[in-house]
């Protein structure tokens, strides 16, 4: 026990480092330009695999209709609203008329 306490007290301790001397170094850097590399990657990729799915939803794979038969499909299966209104206004006539 009075070997340990003996050493601690006598290990010389290290000095605080200043503001200038604490620096990154070159492993610091090269870490850095690697992170922002392998972000550029992946931003590229990941817009090249957005691409990718819509080419493939466009197309129908997912079990979609293409892209070009959905726009025809939507103009004459589903009255907008303005048709809705007009109907409404029809019967509303009929109505009164009776």
């Amino acid at each position: 026990m009075e070997t340990l306490a003996f050493a601690v007290t006598t290990t010389p301790q290290d000095p605080v480092p200043q503001d200038d001397d604490v620096v990154a170094g070159p492993w610091g850097a090269l870490i850095f330009v690697v992170l922002i590399g392998a972000t550029v990657f992946l931003l590229f990729n990941f817009t090249k695999q957005l691409r990718k799915a819509q080419a493939a939803k466009d197309a129908g794979v997912f079990g979609d209709p293409p892209a070009e038969a959905a726009d025809e499909t939507d103009e004459t299966d589903e009255p907008d609203d303005s048709d809705d209104a007009r109907d409404a206004a029809e019967e509303a006539a009929h109505t009164e008329e009776s």
